[in-house]
């Protein structure tokens, strides 16, 4: 069994910059930080399986001026949608399965490893979609916007979770969700684009969890090879 896995900043997931009023002496230094990021797209490989995209950060990112839940849990909600491109370019044959799953790890404190935002769960909607590519080079960014997704057609990729729930990792545990899956024992897996689209982003966090300031976690896609 093959398997991809890819995390690190281009998967980072900027989380619930939860600001609470105060009082501050004029005197006192005061420290604010911004996160500078970059990431970059796989090469194509032919004949093989791969990402061609995952969603850059800012696709998870729910801003920095929220109030901390206090009494109730709050939901966090993002605009917009999500999507994770894979590529088989394999030669199409009986047997070619894979499958894409995501992890979520601990979302902590920016200023404070140690504080630990409990409890907080990332949501949203998965469908399997195409990537039509009109470019032919499969470099488009995909939305819905741009031609580059349509309704499922030509993939045969399967949502195998519509309502998502992606928990945090403890210190020794992550807990994957499977998300996609194409090819099932005896049938051939279609050669060519899947598109994974996310909708209805929202992030959970549960009342009296959250102190002032940036928590942030990563989302570790993977995609293994099941044949």
């Amino acid at each position: 069994m093959k398997r991809k896995v890819l995390a690190g900043l281009l998967a980072s997931v900027s989380v619930l910059g939860l600001c609470l009023s105060g009082t501050t002496a004029l005197a006192a230094t005061q420290e604010r930080s911004s996160d500078a990021t970059i990431g970059f797209t796989e090469p194509i490989v032919p004949g093989t399986l791969q990402f061609r995209h995952i969603p850059v950060s800012n696709a998870f990112d729910f801003g920095t001026s929220n109030a901390a839940p206090t009494g109730s849990n709050g939901v966090f909600n993002k605009t917009g949608n999500a999507y994770v491109v894979i590529q088989d370019d394999r030669t199409e044959a009986i047997g070619n399965q894979w499958a894409l799953s995501a992890s979520l790890s601990q979302i902590t404190h920016v200023s404070d490893p140690l504080d630990v935002l409990s409890g907080a769960t990332l949501r949203f909607t998965g469908a399997s979609r195409d990537y039509l590519d009109p470019t032919n080079d499969g470099m488009t960014p995909p939305a819905a916007g741009n031609g580059t997704i349509g309704n499922q057609s030509d993939s045969t990729a399967v949502a195998t979770t519509t309502n998502v729930v992606l928990n945090q990792a403890t210190s020794s545990q992550s807990f994957p969700v499977e998300l996609l899956r194409d090819g099932t024992s005896g049938a051939s897996s279609r050669e060519g684009y899947s598109a994974l689209e996310m909708s209805g982003i929202n992030m959970t966090v549960v009342q009296d969890t959250a102190n002032a300031g940036q928590y942030k976690g990563t989302i570790t896609w993977s995609l293994n090879d099941l044949v």
